[in-house]
C-alpha cells in the first residue's frame, strides 16, 4: 500500500513539514472519485511522457528569479537558465539531480543545448536549507515510474478548489494531502492544476516561511534532451 507520505507528490518532507495554511478558496471540498483518478496519475503521466519544458517562478529566495528548462522524468534530471524575475537578464545555468546540483554563472551561451562543458561548479541539493534547493527538489519529486492510489487520495485531506483553464486547457485546481507530522491544511501551500487527461500543467507552493506563491509550468518539450549531470 501506497504511504500518505508519498502520496504528497511534492518535494522535500523536512522543508514543508513546518509550513501553516495562507490562500483557502471560497468552499474546498473532497475530491470525487474521478477527481481522485485523474490526480493519482499525474506524476506517472510526467514519467511516462519523459521530458517536460519547465517554466519556475520562484519566490522566497533573496531575490526573486525565474528558471526556464526541462525536466526528464525517467532519468531524474533538469537543466535550466537562471534569469531575474522579469526574464531580462541572464544570471547562469542550472542542471541537477535527487542529490547534487552543478551550477555556472553567467555569460549563458545562445543556445544553452548542448550544455556547456567548463565554468561548472558542483554541490548537494539540501532542500531543508534553501528555498531554491527545495524548488529544485520539488520539481523533481513530480514524476514516479508508478501512479499513486485514488482510493487513498480520495480518503485524505486533498481538496478540489475551484475550476479555471491553463491557456486554453481546462484544469481542476486541487491542494495534497497534508505531509505527516505538518500542522493541519498545511497542504493547502500546494495547489496542483490538474488537465481532464491528469497531466500536471501548473503547480503553486508557497516555500519556506514565504506567503507569496511560486509558479511551476510544464508544457511539452518540443523534442529537447537533458543531458546527465555527470
Amino acid at each position: 500500500m501506497i504511504s500518505r507520505r508519498a502520496l504528497l507528490l511534492a518535494a522535500a518532507t523536512g522543508a514543508l513539514a513546518g509550513l501553516t495554511a495562507c490562500g483557502q478558496d471560497d468552499d474546498p471540498r473532497p475530491l470525487t472519485t474521478a477527481e481522485a483518478e485523474r490526480f493519482a496519475v499525474i506524476r506517472f503521466n510526467a514519467y511516462d511522457e519523459g521530458t517536460r519544458r519547465l517554466d519556475l517562478h520562484l519566490v522566497g529566495t533573496p531575490e526573486p528569479l525565474r528558471l526556464s528548462g526541462w525536466v526528464d522524468y525517467r532519468a531524474f534530471v533538469a537543466y535550466a537558465s537562471v534569469l531575474s524575475a522579469d526574464g531580462a537578464e541572464e544570471l547562469g545555468l542550472v542542471h541537477w539531480d535527487r542529490t547534487a546540483k552543478a551550477s555556472r554563472p553567467a555569460p549563458v551561451p545562445e543556445p544553452v543545448l548542448p550544455r556547456p562543458e567548463d565554468g561548472w561548479t558542483r554541490s548537494a541539493v539540501v532542500p531543508e536549507q534553501a528555498v531554491f534547493d527545495t524548488a529544485l527538489a520539488m520539481v523533481l519529486q513530480l514524476g514516479a515510474d508508478r501512479p499513486d492510489n485514488p482510493l487513498l487520495l480520495a480518503q485524505s485531506d486533498a481538496r478540489w478548489l475551484r475550476a479555471d483553464r491553463v491557456g486554453d486547457a481546462a484544469v481542476d485546481v486541487m491542494t495534497g494531502p497534508t505531509p505527516e507530522g505538518a500542522p493541519d491544511q498545511a497542504g493547502s501551500r500546494l495547489r496542483y492544476w490538474v488537465d481532464q487527461r491528469g497531466h500536471l500543467l501548473r503547480l503553486e507552493a508557497a516555500l519556506g516561511q514565504s506567503e507569496l506563491w511560486s509558479t511551476f509550468d510544464f508544457a511539452a518539450a518540443d523534442g529537447a534532451e537533458v543531458p546527465a549531470l555527470g
